[in-house]
C-alpha cells in the first residue's frame, strides 16, 4: 500500500477503512502474511486504527517518513 488520500469532502464516511479492509482481507486470502506502507509521519495515527504498527522511521526527499506493517 503506497498511501491512502481521500479528499476532503470525502473524509468521515468510511472511504480509507474500505480500502485498507479490501487490502488486508486480499493478501489474507492470497496467504501472504505481512502488509507493508509507506506514509507520512503525521499519518500513522490512521494507519494504527487498522492494525498498522511502525516498523521504520526515514527521512525521505526531506520528509519525515514512516514504513508500517499489519500482520
Amino acid at each position: 500500500v503506497g498511501g491512502v488520500y481521500v479528499e476532503d469532502s470525502a473524509r468521515g464516511k468510511g472511504y480509507a477503512a474500505a480500502l485498507v479492509a479490501r487490502a488486508q482481507n486480499h493478501v489474507f486470502q492470497l496467504g501472504i502474511t505481512k502488509l507493508f506502507l509507506q506514509c507520512e509521519q503525521h499519518n500513522e495515527a490512521l494507519y494504527w486504527k487498522y492494525g498498522f504498527r511502525p516498523l521504520h522511521h526515514a527521512l525521505h526527499n526531506d520528509i519525515q517518513t514512516t514504513i508500517m506493517v499489519w500482520q
